[in-house]
């Protein structure tokens, strides 16, 4: 058996011409992860290949009395694991055949039964799925967060063969040391692991760390001043539901946070208790009399008629005074109280909205990043 190594990658498997993967060598599931691609289509892809052929093949063998064996045990808990570990968008259940997947995984056909260990597995993820309706009305729009970082991108000799030749999801990314200091259980990187390869480096969220939901109202414990090194992190702790969207939220409901990146910075105004955010597509617009409402545009919307609470994040991506000067900061609940229409540099219109901080809640935290937090973040480059 091939031994992972720091920011190595193990074979799990190589494509056949059926679409389907090899048998992997013998691997210990607590100690990897799928690695799976980073463009969301061919994620997408990926899962709906292994979901119809491989699980497909060892379903068709269990019905015929064939016993799971090791390596296909294994598989599978790599599968139920990454489709637990997706962040869901409307339609990708759909597409994925997740329910039914999951369902027959959990038990539901008893021709084919599957290890208590694993049965209990696809229950949980398919319980916490249908309690989010399986991304049906989720809106993720706009913003430009930062999930890679490009200065502390492996160099090529740290970069193994399988990395550079073997086609994503058909690696295994190796989990760092619990007690590490900076990926650690504790550490500000914990729950993430560093994609191998490549000239930027990528992290992606640890199959086995549960997050918090971000798709709920309120501050969802979080305190006034928490800060993260990217917005990746901010998801795993159930700050903001996207990683690189700047606004979240479901069109029935509204928004539940956004995230102030700069993107508009020409277009916004940041005065701390007060801004003016702008919708997607703000810049682009050239039309004079009518300006595009996007999907983020619709969800602050609907804030305006809910008046629920909007969680407020700050990144150091933005131009603003208050902005971090390393990663992205809570900076508390807002409501968003009306929208108006304003003319960009290109003669077209667009949509902002004003929000105004709540109140009786503590001043907006600008000591973080704090020192220490900031050495922390200088050495995420280093790995594990």
């Amino acid at each position: 058996m091939t031994t992972p190594t720091a920011n190595h990658a193990v074979t799990a498997g190589a494509a056949t011409a059926e679409g389907s993967t090899s048998r992997p060598e013998t691997v210990d599931t607590n100690e990897v992860a799928f690695d799976i691609p980073d463009d969301p289509k061919e994620a997408e892809n990926f899962l709906a290949k292994f979901i119809d052929a491989d699980l497909r093949a060892m379903l068709l063998g269990m019905s015929k009395g064939k016993a799971l064996s090791d390596q296909d045990r294994q598989r599978t808990i790599l599968l139920v694991r990454a489709l637990g570990n997706l962040v869901l968008y409307p339609g990708l259940a759909t597409t994925l055949r997740m329910p039914g997947a999951l369902q027959v995984i959990g038990g539901s056909n008893p021709r084919v039964v599957f290890p208590a260990e694993i049965q209990a597995m696809a229950k949980d993820v398919h319980e916490k799925f249908e309690a989010q309706q399986w991304g049906a009305n989720l809106v993720l729009d706009g913003g430009d967060g930062d999930d890679q970082d490009a200065s502390s991108a492996p160099t090529p000799s740290q970069r193994t063969t399988a990395a550079r030749t073997t086609a994503p999801g058909n690696r295994l990314v190796r989990r760092p040391s619990p007690n590490h200091q900076i990926f650690g259980t504790n550490g500000i990187m914990r729950g993430l692991l560093i994609k191998p390869g490549g000239s930027i480096r990528v992290y992606e969220f640890d199959d086995t760390f549960r997050r918090r939901d971000a798709n709920v109202f309120g501050a969802n414990g979080l305190t006034i001043g928490d800060w993260w090194p990217f917005q990746r992190c901010a998801l795993r702790d159930g700050a903001h539901g996207a990683v690189m969207a700047g606004i979240a939220g479901k069109r029935d409901e509204g928004a539940y946070s956004i995230v102030v990146s700069g993107q508009y910075a020409d277009l916004d105004s940041d005065y701390g208790d007060r801004l003016w955010y702008s919708a997607s597509d703000s810049h682009s617009n050239t039309d004079p009399d009518t300006a595009p409402v996007s999907g983020g545009a619709r969800v602050l919307r609907q804030s305006i008629a809910t008046q629920q609470p909007v969680r407020v994040l700050r990144s150091s991506r933005g131009e603003s005074d208050l902005a971090p000067s390393v990663g992205i900061r809570y900076d508390g609940l807002y409501s968003v109280l009306t929208e108006r229409t304003n003319t960009n540099n290109r003669g077209g219109l667009y949509i902002r909205f004003l929000l105004e901080r709540l109140p009786n809640q503590p001043p907006i935290v600008r000591s973080r990043p704090t020192m220490a937090e900031k050495a922390l973040f200088e050495r995420v480059g280093r790995g594990y």
